[in-house]
């Protein structure tokens, strides 16, 4: 995590941060937050969840995803939604600077940087732009991915080549979905049989995706995210048949409003996510909402009126034997 990141002044008025407040308010919001997050790094190609952006920045998932397709249409910053990095191509120069000496310290910090990320889908990219600048000839770049026969990111259309599983927006999922089930129907010879009665395997993508959804939703807590670990334990649950998506969405938003409602006091006293889908005792737990202290002070003065009540009865028929 850094200790501070440099963010210009010049952002507000500036070509840029004028195209970025077009954009509307969450755009604005997610690109600082790119900027400044915990997670960035000096070169701006970082990994970094959607759960993590939505929970630090306070917007739903709809709004950040259309928010990252927004900036990555300005150039700003493009996001892999399958390895979960971001790169902002400018961030490096405006954290760095423009360019360095071979000896300068910066220079040998930017390739141990690097060596930690060239798995990401967008080293290549970082390489070819500041080869020059910060002396990393010397480096070689991966082999690209293969290019999608059809359609990609607007990404790739502009040379960036790692990103192989782009943000898709909901209308072109659907439209993939009505596809695959059209394709099953007229391989079975069944064209006129309800859709719904097929079942459509989803990708691998739109697992994640769903996953993602399944995060941003969960209360905040205070132990570690271990998301790759709790993604494998619903995974597990969905395969076996023993939980579907739309289930478990079910036993977080119960948990979700028990919280909410006052069952938990601190996020330390919540269940992490890995703790709460691996049990199934807590996933099928009705969370009935906790009893507000007024409703039981009411219901302790109701009791001690009721037995008042039964005490001076008994007195009255003492007296009138």
């Amino acid at each position: 995590m850094r200790d501070y990141s440099k963010f210009s002044p010049k952002y507000w008025t500036g070509e840029t941060g004028k195209q970025i407040r077009e954009l509307g308010h969450t755009s604005q919001v997610v690109a600082i937050y790119l900027f400044t997050c915990p997670s960035a790094n000096m070169l701006g190609l970082y990994y970094l969840s959607l759960p993590t952006l939505c929970h630090e920045t306070g917007t739903p998932l709809e709004g950040a995803l259309k928010a990252l397709r927004s900036l990555e249409n300005i150039g700003f910053a493009y996001y892999d939604a399958k390895s979960e990095h971001v790169y902002l191509p400018n961030m490096a120069r405006e954290q760095i600077g423009e360019a360095l000496k071979a000896k300068d310290n910066r220079a040998v910090a930017v390739r141990k940087e690097l060596e930690s990320l060239r798995k990401t889908p967008f080293f290549n990219d970082f390489i070819e732009r500041y080869r020059d600048a910060y002396h990393l000839h010397d480096i070689h770049i991966n082999k690209p991915l293969p290019r999608p026969s059809e359609g990609g990111s607007k990404a790739l259309r502009r040379g960036f080549t790692g990103s192989t599983d782009p943000l898709r927006s909901q209308e072109q999922e659907q439209e993939q979905e009505q596809e695959q089930e059209q394709d099953v129907h007229e391989a079975s010879g069944e064209k006129g049989r309800d859709s719904t009665s097929l079942r459509v395997e989803l990708t691998e993508s739109e697992h994640h995706e769903r996953f993602v959804r399944l995060m941003a939703g969960y209360p905040e807590f205070a132990g570690a995210a271990k998301e790759i670990l709790v993604e494998k334990v619903c995974r597990q649950l969905i395969d076996s048949g023993e939980e579907t998506w739309d289930s478990l969405d079910a036993h977080r938003d119960r948990f979700a409003d028990f919280v909410t409602l006052g069952g938990r006091s601190e996020p330390k006293y919540v269940e992490t996510p890995l703790t709460f889908f691996s049990d199934p005792a807590l996933r099928r737990d009705p969370w009935k909402p906790p009893r507000k202290k007024s409703d039981q002070r009411l219901e302790s003065n109701l009791s001690a009126a009721e037995q008042a009540k039964r005490e001076l009865q008994e007195e009255l028929q003492r007296d009138a034997g």
